[in-house]
């Protein structure tokens, strides 16, 4: 054999040894799960108003609407609403993941009325794989977690798995950002629900940190812009409802706040030109009282830090019950230090030194008791009766 020959055979073994074929290197798309992220809207109840996201996984070679997806919003026991809010509010691990087919997530929320969004993500299949694994695993072990509105939630899930199985794509280059506060967030999502932002604005402490570009994600709608922003996955419409949606106010729940503190003075002021003063009263610091009782139980059984560490419990004091048991004396020195730490917190929250508007729930406060403190220097206007005598007529002179 020449060496010509040789050389040419020896090369040719090489490369049977040593070369991979191509697919080896990187196994081919169709190896791998395809990896969906869909976008849902919002809806009608509490929880729905910030909408949606749910993770959905179709097997290597299967056709496409015969996925399955992962759905972290759901608590367990599911359809128990008070006992879902009752383990939130505690802090306690009672939301799961859930796997349902794909054509059914996308009845269930089209029948709701609600927009459905499909993000359909181009993975190397090492990616696809790795968040195909993971979902099962959540799901296998059946792993709980306490939810949080900013903190943790079905989106957040969402994108903290995406991101680590695509190295941190999500997150690259997070910083702060100049635009909406957290409080304006949550306000936002349930603009118009007067007892939910009323509620919010009675108990809420300071959200005014503003969110880094990672921690904007937690919005379903923020977390599509940036997957497609960062992993090129274009956005489909499945679904669109129909209808339109009136505009609605972020800030009606302070509103009515301010508008009850005027009304509760009001009805004093009236009852007093009525004589029925002292009923009204008593109404008026009844309310005030359980409203005082209300914020203080919320603080010491609730798991969130922002419902424990507000200024609006120096506002709202259980101990306006006891108005009725104090000297006068000792009710208008009672009243006027009331009114000083009114005016001072809502003083502090109007120049931005207390970070949280507690000058609502502080003017809720404030106006009531400001009417029991002028009071005694007001004139008694109530109507008084005559007595029966003197309401007689004279009687007219018979004539002889």
């Amino acid at each position: 054999m020449s060496q010509v020959s040789r050389a040419l055979l020896l090369a040719i073994v090489a490369l049977l040894l040593f070369a991979r074929p191509a697919g080896a290197a990187e196994p081919a798309a169709g190896d791998a799960p395809r990896i969906s992220v869909y976008t849902i809207g919002t809806g009608e109840y509490l929880y729905s108003k910030f909408g949606h996201t749910a993770l959905c996984v179709t097997p290597a070679g299967a056709a496409d609407g015969t996925a399955r997806c992962y759905d972290f919003g759901v608590s367990d026991p599911p359809d128990d609403f008070a006992a879902m809010t009752w383990g939130a509010f505690r802090g306690r691990a009672n939301f799961a993941v859930v796997a349902v087919d794909e054509k059914v997530l996308i009845e269930a929320f089209s029948g709701m009325g609600r927009s459905v969004e499909r993000q359909r993500l181009t993975l190397p299949p090492e990616q696809a794989k790795k968040i195909a694994a993971v979902l099962e695993d959540k799901l296998v072990r059946r792993e709980h977690y306490a939810y949080h509105p900013s903190r943790s939630n079905c989106t957040t899930y969402v994108r903290d798995i995406v991101d680590e199985a695509t190295g941190g794509a999500l997150r690259a280059g997070e910083a702060p950002t100049t635009g909406a506060t957290f409080r304006d967030l949550f306000e936002t999502g349930m603009a118009g629900e007067i007892l939910p932002l009323s509620v919010l604005a009675l108990l809420m402490g300071p959200l005014e940190d503003r969110p880094t570009t990672w921690e904007l994600l937690l919005l379903p709608d923020n977390l599509r812009d940036a997957i497609k922003a960062r992993l090129g996955a274009d956005v489909e419409t499945v679904h669109t409802p129909g209808g339109m949606r009136l505009p609605t106010s972020r800030h009606v729940g302070r509103a009515t706040l301010v508008l009850l503190g005027i009304v509760m003075a009001i009805v004093m002021f009236v009852a007093r030109r009525r004589g029925t003063e002292a009923r009204a009263v008593r109404a008026v610091t009844g309310i005030l009282a359980t409203l005082g009782l209300f914020a203080w139980a919320v603080a010491g059984l609730t798991g969130y830090a922002e419902l424990r560490w507000t200024w609006s419990l120096l506002v709202l004091l259980p101990t306006d019950a006891l108005l009725f048991g104090l000297t006068p004396g000792r009710r208008q020195r009672y009243l006027e230090a009331r009114l000083v730490t009114c005016a001072l917190l809502a003083a502090l929250a109007v120049v931005g030194i207390v970070h949280q508007p507690v000058w609502a729930p502080a003017l809720l406060v404030a106006l009531p008791l400001a009417y029991l403190w002028l009071a005694p220097r007001l004139p008694n206007r109530a109507p008084t009766r005559a007595p029966a005598a003197a309401r007689r007529p004279p009687a007219r002179a018979v004539a002889k």
